[in-house]
């Protein structure tokens, strides 16, 4: 029987691209290219049509008392960027804290154009010793994904080249935004 997500997913027209290995309890899911609003809709009804109770990680900002529901209920954690922490770390925490635990992380952390992609999820995974799945929306196929999961080996070039092949021939909804060259 196809959920409510799944129905509303495929009302919409899109179809599913690829679902993850479920041998780990515990995954950093990259989830790009990131260049519209859209990606957190579509990524949710992915997520959810396939069961996954996905996590993200937010500034603590965020949630204030008036949204902290909101934010809560589509699964955010909320994290202290402040300059003085170290995110990896905290994260890492939080991380080992669970026992089944997917954590969503758009690399680009914007919707705008960047140089390159941050590196907080690949030390994230790297310390916490847990896989990296890496997720898609292909506006143009209309179909959302995790295509490929890789376990970090600490050479974070080789392993960014891997991720950078992965997603060159995805298509974001907005390509002028998306640099495919992430390092």
């Amino acid at each position: 029987m196809i959920n409510f997500f799944g129905f509303l997913f495929k009302i919409l027209g899109w179809s599913d691209g690829g679902t993850p290995d479920k041998s780990e309890s515990k995954y950093i899911v990259v989830v790009a290219p990131h260049t519209s609003n859209l990606d957190f809709v579509f990524g949710i009804l992915y997520a959810y049509q396939l069961g996954f109770k996905i996590r993200y990680f937010a500034k603590s900002q965020l949630f204030h008392w008036s949204t902290a529901w909101f934010f809560k209920f589509f699964g955010g954690i909320p994290v202290d960027r402040n300059k003085k922490n170290n995110l990896v770390s905290q994260a890492v925490e939080i991380i080992d804290s669970y026992e089944n635990l997917i954590i969503g992380i758009a690399p680009e952390g914007t919707r705008k154009k960047t140089k390159k992609w941050k590196t907080g999820f690949y030390y994230m995974a790297l310390e916490a010793k847990i896989p990296i799945a890496l997720a898609y929306l292909d506006y143009k196929d209309k179909k959302a994904g995790i295509g490929k999961v890789i376990y970090p080996s600490g050479d974070i070039e080789k392993d960014f080249r891997i991720i950078e092949e992965f997603y060159s021939t995805i298509h974001p909804k907005h390509p002028s935004l998306y640099n495919k060259k992430i390092i």
